[in-house]
């Protein structure tokens, strides 16, 4: 199976901002507004993306992964010289989404 493209995953991100893609977080214990550092998961419509926290700011989308199956990966993208998707965003946008993430309850 064909991995996610950062492109693809931005496409995701913008989603999520428009209202399109409401998130839920994966573990109730473990959500964005209580995280300085670390891996932070949420559902997004069937879709499931891990964003990591670097000292309470977003710093990254760790990995994502589509409903069919197809994944992403922050490691992947970074070996083969690619952006992170968050980087694909504007900085109004990924400021929006720290802001979602940490509503995100």
């Amino acid at each position: 199976m064909e991995d996610l493209t950062p492109d693809e995953a931005a496409v995701v991100l913008r989603e999520i901002l428009a209202g399109i893609r409401p998130l839920v977080p994966v573990d109730a214990r473990r959500v964005w507004a209580m995280t300085a550092f670390g891996p932070v998961g949420v559902f997004a419509d069937g879709w499931r993306c891990v964003f990591h926290a670097e000292d309470g700011s977003l710093d990254r989308l760790e990995s994502i992964r589509a409903p069919d199956g197809r994944e992403g990966h922050w490691t992947r993208w970074f070996t083969a010289g690619h952006d992170n998707p968050l980087l694909l965003l504007d900085e109004g946008e990924r400021q929006e989404l720290e802001i979602r993430l940490r509503e995100c309850r």
